[in-house]
């Protein structure tokens, strides 16, 4: 069981350039400060481990969201859930 939580400091990201398929500097938008955290949960059943965990928990509650990249909205809120099974002895 835990929380994970990182502060992303507001800054000039790399703006992307489609057509190039390339990141370059730029510096004229500024990402916003954000608080990201993902909560997680993970146990083991005999060989198998089974995990669950939401990404940005906190997306809504603070803001609506964040940038990562000028135009490019970061990861919503989502959930993951996952089995790592080991079938030998």
């Amino acid at each position: 069981l835990g929380l994970d939580i990182h502060y992303k400091s507001a800054f000039y990201a790399n703006a992307y350039m489609t057509p190039l398929q390339q990141f370059h500097l730029q510096d004229r938008f500024t990402t916003d400060n954000y608080v990201v955290a993902d909560f997680f949960f993970n146990f083991k059943v005999t060989k198998a481990l089974l995990f669950m965990k939401v990404n940005n928990l906190l997306q809504g509650l603070l803001k609506a969201g964040y940038f990562n990249t000028p135009n490019y909205m970061a990861q919503p809120r989502s959930f993951e859930l996952g089995i790592n099974w080991l079938f030998f002895d």
